[in-house]
């Protein structure tokens, strides 16, 4: 496995947040605290901008 780190950081809430891919696998990981989640860098693309609308509308409040 290769494996490129792309960002990590801690959240406000202390919680540790990072981002890895996997180039053999073609998947993108992260971790949340305790949770890991993977999938493939389509979804994971997929995922963000899902997560951009969200943010964008809490903005909006």
């Amino acid at each position: 496995m290769a494996v490129k780190d792309l960002a990590e950081t801690m959240a406000t809430s202390e919680t540790w947040i990072s981002v890895w891919y996997d180039d053999e696998e073609h998947e993108v990981y992260f971790q949340y605290g305790y949770v890991d989640v993977s999938m493939t860098i389509e979804d994971f693309r997929d995922f963000v901008e899902t997560l951009v609308k969200a943010e964008e509308k809490l903005g909006k409040k």
